[in-house]
């Protein structure tokens, strides 16, 4: 039996209907919410069209499979206000500050991606306190 594996590509609209806070926060939710919805049919087989695998799903509407995003990550952004972070900032906390740090983080607490956003500048040992640190107590 040959297992093949197909691939799928999907996109994602997004309409900001008003940006109160962290608009990469909502929208990171928002797409974790919308893969975990996707229902994906069950392959019953594969045609050959033109010497290229097709898969062929099934007809009932009733078989199909959830995407698990169980180990999927969240963005997690920290604006800088001062010599501080802060963690779910209001407007108005989020307007005084000069830079972001948006953090990628799974649900084990891995870092998976980091951004800075803003003209602020970081020094290394305050990114790394604030990835072993502050990042480790959001979790637990």
């Amino acid at each position: 039996m040959l297992l093949t594996l197909f691939l799928c590509f999907g996109h994602i609209t997004l309409q900001v209907l008003q940006c109160g806070g962290n608009v990469l926060d909502v929208i990171s939710m928002g797409v974790k919410v919308c893969l975990g919805m996707c229902e994906i049919p069950r392959v019953v087989g594969t045609r050959y069209d033109s010497g290229e695998p097709t898969p062929i799903f099934t007809k009932d509407e009733y078989e199909f499979k959830y995407l698990d995003i169980s180990k999927a990550p969240i963005v997690v952004t920290l604006p800088r206000i001062g010599i501080y972070f802060v963690v779910d900032p209001s407007i108005e906390e989020e307007s005084c500050s000069k830079g972001k740090l948006c953090f990628g983080v799974s649900p084990d607490g891995n870092i998976t991606s980091l951004d800075k956003l803003g003209r602020c500048c970081y020094q290394a040992s305050s990114i790394g306190y604030i990835t072993t640190v502050r990042l480790n107590r959001m979790f637990d």
